[in-house]
């Protein structure tokens, strides 16, 4: 899918975020249209977040990352598993075991959202451990 997500912690967002039947049935819903509902992915989702040519756009303008980083970018909302690391035979995973994203040179996905299961530990210490183990996969990595 060539499709970005670049939104923010809006009140959309938040409202998801409340453990609900009706949540359940929204989030499962919109899952199940985006595997299996081309129009739903490819135009709906474009029209909420817009395509590649807004990313495109932003990489040709430092400011304009700044921008939508000052607007967008949220601190206190650690979503999981909504980017699974997995291995190689694991259909569900998005990363590679380097966090890596798979089909997109160069990205690398090291956040709360790369954990494949809900853990019962603070997100924030994890997600820190994470991301010095990967710091230091790159950093050992021949150019």
């Amino acid at each position: 899918m060539n499709t970005w997500f670049l939104s923010g912690y809006t009140e959309e967002a938040r409202s998801l975020s409340v453990r609900k039947p009706s949540n359940y049935i929204k989030t499962g819903s919109a899952a199940l249209m985006f595997d299996y509902v081309p129009f739903f992915r490819d135009t709906l989702l474009k029209l909420k977040f817009g395509t590649q040519d807004r990313m495109h756009a932003m990489i040709q303008n430092r400011d304009s990352i700044v921008d939508w980083a000052r607007e967008a970018v949220w601190s206190g909302w650690h979503v999981s598993c909504s980017c699974k690391i997995g291995a190689d035979n694991d259909p569900m995973a998005v990363l590679d075991p380097e966090c890596r994203v798979r089909g997109v040179e160069g990205l690398r996905v090291v956040d709360a959202s790369a954990m494949p299961s809900v853990i019962a530990a603070n997100t924030n210490i994890t997600t820190i451990a994470m991301a010095e183990k990967v710091a230091d996969i790159i950093l050992s990595t021949p150019s």
